[in-house]
């Protein structure tokens, strides 16, 4: 029972710290959809610093979407 307690624990600290995560990656996504939404950003940024704005949007999408599946593996089980 003792270790039914712990697993459950550890995968609440799980789901807690991989959740965290997703809110920061989904901030740094907002400000980065800000800034690739700003006309005078684009306008003036050189094309691979724009190139690599939408790189860093995409990564952070894809790694929260990632850590979402996580989250739900350990919930479904």
């Amino acid at each position: 029972m003792a270790d039914s307690a712990a697993s459950q624990l550890n995968q609440e600290d799980d789901i807690e710290r991989l959740q965290d995560q997703v809110n920061l990656l989904e901030q740094e996504a907002q400000k980065i959809s800000n800034k690739l939404s700003n006309d005078g950003f684009v306008s003036r940024a050189p094309a691979a610093k724009i190139e690599a704005e939408k790189q860093r949007l995409e990564k952070c999408q894809n790694l929260a979407q990632h850590y979402r599946e996580r989250i739900l593996s350990i919930v479904r089980g």
